[in-house]
């Protein structure tokens, strides 16, 4: 099986564009989204409305649950603190429809699919905790403890730019990092093919212009 993973999108909607166009032209089929789709970017709506219509199984990420508790948490747009309709998480609510916050409030924390045998876990941050992130420096019994929750073939998450991958006892773990990383200079857009179609599995990270 060979798959794409991304995540951190944050409203790049021609990142993300971009990122399917090379999917598609590379024959994958099975695509997965680690969340954090729409803080940020100019263009939230549309990035939505492409995951929606080409039906990319998707994650909550924690800004996207930042997004859509905002009006209830701030007491909405009209009550806000001098300055605070600027923070990202008020433009992306502002921004986004009904329709598309239902969206993002509806997502799974967790999913797991089963493909040719092989069992993946995607998640953001990680399998108990949206906050959480693993990092290239998370020490191994972390990762350990994850598997034991979910013991899965590949556990994907998302959350942070710095896109990584390691193998403990059997698990390929992958942080697909971000679609554009933050304080890069570099502005290619992200992503990561996953195949478990040799021993040990790979995952091979990309970077496209766009």
């Amino acid at each position: 099986m060979i798959f794409a993973a991304f995540g951190g999108i944050r409203g790049e909607f021609f990142a993300l564009e971009a990122i399917l166009a090379a999917v598609d032209a590379e024959g994958i089929q099975t695509l997965v989204n680690t969340g954090d789709c729409v803080v940020g970017g100019p263009m939230p709506n549309e990035v939505i409305e492409l995951l929606r219509s080409r039906r990319v199984p998707s994650v909550q990420g924690q800004a996207d649950r930042q997004v859509v508790r905002f009006r209830r948490t701030a007491g909405g747009a009209k009550h806000l603190p001098s300055g605070a309709k600027d923070d990202p998480i008020s433009r992306a609510n502002r921004a986004l429809t009904s329709t598309n916050l239902e969206f993002l409030r509806v997502l799974p924390r967790t999913i797991r699919l089963e493909i040719d045998e092989h069992s993946i876990v995607v998640c953001h941050g990680t399998l108990t905790s949206q906050a959480v992130k693993l990092g290239r420096d998370t020490p191994d019994d972390v990762l350990r403890r994850q598997r034991e929750i979910d013991p899965a073939d590949v556990i994907v998450c998302g959350g942070g730019d710095e896109a990584h991958t390691r193998m403990i006892d059997g698990t390929l773990f992958v942080n697909t990092g971000s679609v554009i990383p933050g304080k890069s200079q570099d502005r290619r857009a992200r992503y990561v093919v996953i195949s478990t179609e040799e021993r040990p599995f790979t995952a091979k990270f990309r970077a496209i212009e766009y």
